[in-house]
């Protein structure tokens, strides 16, 4: 028996779930509003982990739909703590993710490392004519399947181009730690979700791929790759300076950065600065831009929880 046949409601208590989904609905709505105040945003995302996993089981994959307002159809895994956000209405970067595809226009080349289910990818997309693109890299396999299915569920198969890879600072091999909600997945084993397995898989850098894409430039780019985004952008260096209307959008997060990746993410940040890129962040209370000066700013974003950086 598969996973999703083993929490499978019985007719006796559908009334329940369908209670339990209200109640959850009621306190993903008021999430943004709890992380807003120090205090009470981790307490609250505790309380409703534990009930939410009452429901939905971490690790336990689960598809569901999602259809939101603008057309747009999403599978996700409500066993991943993402994808239970996301389908319960709460999406965590919603404003980081309206800027950056406000900085796109209709010819952009756009890179998604560290896809996901693909709601960059699919969302970039649709600010597309046929001379744009996106290219979506995702090496967790389940991850890459709901990506695909995204993909296609929304007729995007012309726009978007997936890829079954580990992004990294040059081509070889790489450890990548499976865990059971694909989130944290990554390059090393994040310790936020428990651990499944560990696959040896290809890496490659994007300057040592694009190329074969055909290539030489791009316009966008979003980075999310559990702690080693330093890794995906030292592998991008030259196509970095030879894209002079780039945008960069990275997560930075301490909760994944041990002592040697942030010394290799400073490094990395330091040779953007160099390059006269600077930073922004939308700051959440109240949601403005706020320049991010100095490396090392940058680098204190993510001291309580995730945030992304804008070059």
């Amino acid at each position: 028996m598969d996973s999703q046949e083993e929490h499978l409601p019985s007719h006796e208590s559908i009334n329940e779930l369908e209670k339990m989904e209200i109640y959850l609905q009621v306190f993903h709505h008021f999430l943004p509003q709890a992380m807003d105040f120090p205090n009470l945003a981790v307490p609250y995302t505790l309380f409703l982990r534990s009930l939410r996993e009452k429901l939905h089981p971490a690790g336990v994959r689960d598809i569901q739909a999602v259809n939101l307002p603008s057309g747009l159809t999403f599978h996700v895994d409500v066993g991943d703590r993402l994808g239970c956000d996301f389908f319960y209405g709460h999406y965590q970067e919603y404003f980081d993710a309206q800027l950056f595809l406000g900085l796109l226009d209709a010819n952009s080349i756009v890179l998604d490392v560290g896809a996901n289910f693909g709601y960059y990818a699919v969302s970039s997309a649709t600010k597309l004519t046929p001379s744009g693109c996106v290219h979506a890299f995702e090496p967790n396999p389940d991850a890459y399947q709901l990506l695909q299915q995204n993909v296609e569920v929304n007729h995007l198969q012309q726009l978007v181009s997936c890829h079954d890879l580990c992004i990294g600072a040059e081509d070889g091999e790489t450890d990548f730690y499976i865990t059971q909600e694909s989130a944290f997945s990554g390059m090393d084993d994040t310790k936020r979700s428990v651990l499944r397995e560990k696959l040896r898989i290809p890496v490659r850098s994007l300057d040592s791929i694009l190329p074969e894409l055909g290539l030489s430039q791009i316009d966008a780019i979003k980075i999310d790759v559990e702690g080693y985004e330093f890794a995906v952008l030292n592998g991008a260096m030259e196509t970095i300076q030879r894209s002079p209307n780039l945008v960069i959008m990275m997560e930075v997060s301490a909760k994944n950065l041990n002592e040697q990746r942030r010394e290799a993410l400073m490094s990395s940040l330091v040779n953007l600065y160099n390059q006269n890129l600077r930073g922004w962040i939308v700051d959440s209370n109240p949601r403005v831009l706020k320049s991010i000066p100095t490396p090392e700013a940058a680098l204190t974003l993510g001291s309580a929880t995730s945030a992304n950086l804008f070059l």
